[in-house]
């Protein structure tokens, strides 16, 4: 809990500093919170340097979350 809370308290003060949403994607794919996972990959390519070596393990993540998504049923 305290190490998401420093997490987003990363992305409030530095929203241009993308590495902290890849390890929030990370910790709510753990959190089993898909929705919270593909917003903060897609966050974390809208504002990566197209060279950061992180961006194809993000990609990868993004796609898996966003499958499995789509394939779950939605929550009335």
């Amino acid at each position: 809990q305290e190490s998401s809370e420093q997490l987003k308290k990363a992305v409030e003060l530095e929203p241009y500093f993308a590495m902290p949403q890849v390890m929030l994607g990370q910790m709510y794919e753990q959190l089993h919170d898909g929705e919270h996972a593909q917003a903060a990959y897609t966050a974390y390519l809208a504002g990566a340097s197209q060279n950061d070596p992180r961006r194809e393990l993000a990609t990868a993540r993004l796609r898996e979350v966003t499958d499995i998504l789509n394939s779950t049923p939605r929550k009335p």
